[in-house]
């Protein structure tokens, strides 16, 4: 009998080192299966990545794409003579920000739809005022310029004109113009030493008689433009203060500088930001377009929220928890039934 009870040991125990073995190779099996729909899964991730990359260009095309804005800022061009024969005219644009920058920005958003994809576009009304102090400019001008303010323009800045909703308007002394291209310079690149500059189309008025040594004067410019995903306003001015507000639920705050006041609700947002001139970290309130100086990190409102969202029934990460849901019951059922195969057995004998 008890050579019996030996027998019948050897042969479960040999029965459950193969059953071990078939249950581990099964497990294997399973997992390198579930490669093949993991693959599918990656591809149909990376093909609707690019479809919603796609989709922000086509609409961005048409309504404006990341708006950055520049408020008003005064021009000047500038002439360098030649030193020697060999020598030749050097030409530039000389920039004198203001004293005091005050913007207000308000927007109105809304959601276009391309198949799965939806990315949310604006509408923004912006009111940029500015208050120069032109004593003692120019102050830090290249050796040997000589500033030409018969030609001085009152500029502003946009990253996509493509966007304008209607014609920019510049009021200085009570005088109102029209902004056009600007005649010194079409564009301007900010933050020359960063891998992305922030490239500006310009748009500029005369200012003729009212941009002159020693001056002081207000002007006022009113801008309505599209976009999508995003809208910046630079601190453009020695000190700047800017009120935003719109429809937008749950607005994302980040750049150079946080908001001070903020206020978040069902129906919208309202945020405030002053930037004082010594946290701005430029030296001068002037610059030639030689050197541009930070300006670039004075991003003071931008809505990260604004961005594609893709349909949830397209998230893959919904997917992978499947799966991997799916390959634990698997484990686990082999594992319960393992355990009850070995209480079964030992029980028996």
């Amino acid at each position: 009998m008890s050579g019996f009870s030996i027998l019948q040991s050897s042969l479960q125990a040999r029965i459950k080192s193969r059953s071990m073995g078939v249950k581990l190779i099964v497990v294997c099996g399973l997992a390198l299966l579930m490669t093949i729909p993991a693959l599918f899964v990656g591809a149909l991730v990376e093909d609707r990545t690019k479809r919603a990359t796609d989709v922000i260009k086509e609409i961005s095309g048409h309504v404006g794409g990341q708006q950055i804005f520049l408020g008003p800022t005064l021009a000047i061009p500038y002439n360098i003579s030649p030193r020697s024969p060999v020598d030749f005219a050097k030409h530039g644009m000389y920039l004198v920000f203001p004293a005091r920058a005050s913007a207000v920005v308000k927007t109105l958003t809304e959601e276009r739809r391309r198949s799965l994809f939806t990315v949310p576009v604006f509408q923004a009304d912006l009111k940029l005022d500015a208050t120069f102090d032109l004593t003692g400019v120019p102050a830090t001008a290249p050796q040997g310029a000589e500033l030409d303010w018969s030609r001085a323009e009152i500029v502003v800045g946009v990253s996509d004109a493509r966007g304008a909703l209607a014609d920019a308007i510049l009021t200085t002394d009570g005088k109102t113009s029209t902004l056009v291209p600007s005649g010194i310079a079409q564009n301007i690149s900010l933050g020359g030493d960063q891998k992305q500059p922030i490239k500006l189309t310009l748009f500029g008025a005369k200012v003729e008689g009212t941009a002159k040594p020693n001056a002081q004067f207000y002007v006022i410019s009113i801008l309505r433009f599209s976009g999508a995903q995003r809208i910046a306003v630079l601190a453009y001015g020695k000190t700047t203060h800017l009120t935003a507000q719109g429809d937008w639920p749950s607005p994302g705050f980040d750049g150079g500088f946080l908001p001070l006041n903020r206020t978040l609700s069902r129906n919208g947002f309202t945020s405030e930001w002053s930037v004082p001139f010594i946290a701005r970290g430029v030296r001068p309130k002037e610059m030639s377009t030689q050197s541009p100086g930070s300006m670039h990190q004075h991003w003071v409102f931008r809505s990260s929220k604004w961005q594609t969202l893709i349909n949830p029934s397209t998230d893959p990460s919904n997917t992978y928890f499947f799966f991997w849901d799916w390959f634990s019951f698997l484990t686990s059922r082999l594992r319960l039934r393992q355990a009850s195969e070995s209480t079964r057995h030992n029980t028996s004998w």
